[in-house]
């Protein structure tokens, strides 16, 4: 199976997911993006990078700029996706993120029970009384969601639930494509959060749209939410919000920005640099990825533009005054 590389410090935000969204103490603040165009982008930088600088006067510096840690790449074939990532908070908060391949459990892929083995544990869905068809599974009807092989979640019952994007069946009923995201409460306290990809594909590009947390969470509507399977920045501690998100051109890959400038990139996305790590004048606003998917720019709140990558720079209004800027389109 095909490892889906992390980034970031690997640390896990201890918060839950409910259905592609984190429940959050500060304001969620959700935005959009077009997914058949690059209308608003983003990334974020873990660990607290300070941010991204301003090259003199606010003009841009073009290419990509020394990697220091702010932004990494994160590449990967994503036809089919076999990916789990999902966290792990003990009673006590701590948490721990977990990103790796994924395989179906032997034996346990039928329509009622399937389970898959993912870095050393083994999670599994089920529900007797119908079919895991996409849709909504909660504990409190009739399903059951658990990991059987950690300790913690081993025997007793689960509270939660899980929801099946894609769910495809041979003429044996055995399972050949899954897409579910989950979030539920072991006996012990323990919770666990995630998503799990197995043999899935990119059926509905630039359909629809997607939206954005500062978080970094990601839900897709009008489409088959395909990104959202690629990890997000969401799984980490996060220096500065989410200030946007851009599709590449393949819709099988996604960058998002953070205020401080370090940029994520997912699936099939490439990382040409980022300004997190360098001291801004005004915080990142937003960012666009050029025709190509071989560069972005970021956009500062004073119009100071940097582009990355084979994105030209045609100007900017740093140093002007401006103090408004809300974001760039390419």
């Amino acid at each position: 199976m095909r490892r889906h590389g992390g980034v970031g410090n690997g640390q896990a935000a201890p918060s839950g997911r409910r259905w592609g969204q984190r429940q959050r103490g500060a304001g969620l603040g959700l935005a959009l993006v077009i997914a058949c165009g690059i209308t608003g982008a983003g990334a974020a930088v873990p660990g607290g990078a300070a941010g991204a600088a301003r090259i003199a006067g606010g003009s841009a510096q073009r290419g990509a700029p020394p990697q220091s840690g702010a932004g990494q790449a994160h590449l990967a074939s994503v036809t089919p996706l076999d990916l789990a990532n999902f966290v792990i908070v003990d009673p006590l908060g701590a948490a721990t993120s977990h990103s790796g391949p994924v395989d179906l459990a032997l034996g346990a892929g039928g329509q009622h029970l399937v389970a898959f083995d993912s870095l050393g544990y083994r999670i599994v869905f089920s529900d007797y009384a119908r079919p895991l068809v996409p849709g909504e599974f909660s504990t409190s009807v009739d399903a059951w969601v658990g990991m059987t092989n950690d300790p913690a979640c081993i025997a007793g019952t689960t509270t939660g639930g899980f929801r099946i994007d894609q769910a495809v069946y041979d003429a044996s009923g055995s399972v050949t494509t899954f897409a579910v995201r989950f979030s539920f409460r072991c006996w012990t306290g323990t919770r666990v959060y995630g998503t799990i990809a197995y043999q899935l594909l990119s059926t509905m590009s630039h359909q629809g749209y997607y939206l954005y947390s500062h978080g970094g969470d990601v839900d897709g509507l009008g489409n088959d939410g395909f990104l959202l399977y690629l990890g997000d920045p969401a799984l980490l501690r996060l220096g500065a919000n989410v200030v946007g998100m851009a599709p590449t051109p393949s819709g099988s890959g996604y960058w998002e920005v953070a205020a401080d400038g370090g940029i994520f990139a997912f699936g099939d996305a490439g990382f040409f640099g980022s300004m997190g790590g360098r001291a801004l004048n005004e915080p990142i606003v937003g960012m666009a990825a050029t025709a190509t998917g071989g560069g972005y720019w970021e956009v500062a709140a004073d119009g100071g533009i940097f582009a990355l990558g084979d994105a030209g720079f045609f100007g900017s209004l740093g140093g002007t005054g401006v103090a408004d800027v809300a974001g760039v389109t390419g």
